[in-house]
């Protein structure tokens, strides 16, 4: 699920919660949804994951805003 689907579920009333990425177990390359269900559910039972915080409109933007400074700071030092 992504940041955008996520914001858009509350406003339709339904709640979720976004996970980090999960680290794959060792040695085990075949991806399974039941395997990966059962990972989450023992996460989540452990408390080993915590929600990600999902940045809020005008969060974005100020971060859009100073990463547009910073690329025109190095647009600058390189034209020095």
């Amino acid at each position: 699920m992504s940041f955008i689907t996520s914001s858009l579920l509350p406003e339709s009333g339904v709640s979720s919660w976004l996970l980090p990425q999960m680290l794959s177990e060792r040695g085990k390359r075949i991806k399974t949804d039941s395997r990966d269900a059962r990972l989450i559910a023992k996460c989540l039972c452990c408390n080993w994951y915590h929600p990600v915080v999902i940045p809020a409109a005008e969060d974005e933007a100020v971060r859009d805003y100073l990463r547009m400074i910073e690329d025109h700071q190095g647009a600058l030092k390189k034209l020095k």
